[in-house]
């Protein structure tokens, strides 16, 4: 079973801390840097995946595919220690209703390969611990945290996760969690020795980035024509 990374938490002096939103229009990920001697937090890095609607359903798994992809991509670049996610809004409709929970394993499962230890927050939880009650409207939570980091971000993804990097910053300042038990647990439910064994060949292959190709090699044997998928974009936003 892979080595998992989440000692760092409890040895490294600053660590790297992303808070992730995922959302099939706009994901919003940060970057904060939490130094656990002098317990200064910093906002480092704000970003917004965007990625059109899509209706066919090889183009919605191809979006998947791309947002995972430009996720991962920046958990390459930044290195994170720790990762806060948005739970699942129980309370969603539609067709979100099935492709958040699609896209929101496939996101957990690639972080769980490259062993990077996350916690979920749920929405309520989140709102709780940034202004003091659990039922506050969007609106409220992005002028909170706007004036909290003292940044003026106006899209609620983009808010949310840096309300998260805060969230998860604060807890390691504290508390802390169990990640040694709660990792464990997940490797156990999400991969068996064959995907274990092809994952450290990629990973001796190809370093920390594994091309898409590889990561999710498509079926040989398949003739079908594939239609082009949305493109993304990835910006780097600044506060």
């Amino acid at each position: 079973m892979a080595t998992l990374s989440y000692s760092a938490i409890l040895t490294k002096p600053i660590l790297t801390i992303i808070g992730l939103d995922v959302s099939l229009t706009g994901t919003g990920l940060s970057v904060f840097t939490h130094n656990r001697e002098t317990g200064s937090i910093e906002l480092k890095n704000l970003y917004l995946i965007s990625t059109p609607p899509t209706k066919a359903r090889h183009q919605r798994i191809g979006r998947f595919l791309r947002i995972v992809s430009a996720i991962e991509s920046l958990l390459g670049k930044h290195s994170p220690d720790a990762i806060a996610i948005e739970g699942y809004a129980l309370k969603s409709q539609g067709r979100a209703a099935s492709d958040l929970p699609e896209i929101g394993g496939m996101i957990r499962l690639m972080i769980i390969k490259r062993c990077i230890p996350f916690i979920e927050i749920e929405p309520t939880s989140l709102k709780k611990h940034i202004t003091g009650k659990g039922n506050v409207d969007k609106s409220i939570m992005i002028k909170v945290i706007n004036e909290l980091l003292n940044i003026s971000v106006t899209d609620d993804n983009v808010s949310d996760a840096s309300g998260l990097g805060l969230m998860l910053s604060h807890k390691l300042s504290s508390v802390g969690y169990d990640f040694a038990k709660l990792f464990d647990e997940l490797m156990e439910k999400a991969e068996d020795k064959k995907e274990e064994k092809r994952l450290k060949d990629l990973r001796k292959k190809y370093g920390k980035i594994i091309p898409e190709d590889k990561l999710y090699p498509k079926n040989k044997n398949s003739n079908r024509k594939t239609k082009e998928v949305p493109e993304i974009t990835v910006t780097e936003l600044s506060f």
